[in-house]
């Protein structure tokens, strides 16, 4: 059986980047090979030197839980974070914010991971509209969508 050991990121500045997320997860850079450096942690994240950046919205994203959501949303904000949405969705609510490569993860209120258990999975379209409205659409435009789940992080 398979497991999970890695999580690599691709980027044009590896050690840039590891040492962002060194301070996000509190793990410290255990080995460094100047094209591909990897954090301390089971699973691991490393951070690969790929000259051609993925262009848009990446398809793999992390999560992360905290007590204190005001806190350390202010707190990765001063580390280089910036603020992409909120999302409340049938009692859950998430942060979305980006690395400084535009990398998009999320930061989920409460470390309580019983709460998706909760959610109802099937409330693409209420996502969307939660999304939406956080980023300023109007109700109507994202409703008026003809893609019946659209994507509107931007």
């Amino acid at each position: 059986m398979a497991r999970l050991a890695t999580t690599t990121f691709d980027t044009l500045h590896p050690r840039r980047l590891a040492e962002f997320w060194s301070v996000v997860i509190d793990q410290p850079i255990a080995y460094d090979m100047g094209r591909y450096v990897v954090l301390h942690g089971t699973p691991s994240l490393a951070f690969h030197y790929v000259p051609d950046p993925t262009p848009g919205k990446n398809r793999l994203h992390v999560d992360l839980f905290t007590d204190d959501s005001t806190g350390e949303i202010d707190r990765l904000l001063d580390i280089g974070a910036t603020l992409v949405s909120s999302v409340v969705q049938s009692g859950a609510s998430w942060t979305v914010l980006a690395d400084p490569d535009g990398n998009q993860f999320c930061l989920v209120d409460h470390a309580d991971p019983e709460q998706w258990q909760r959610c109802d999975l099937d409330e693409e379209v209420d996502v969307g509209v939660n999304v939406g409205l956080a980023v300023g659409l109007d109700k109507a435009d994202v409703h008026g969508s003809p893609d019946p789940n659209p994507v509107l992080l931007r």
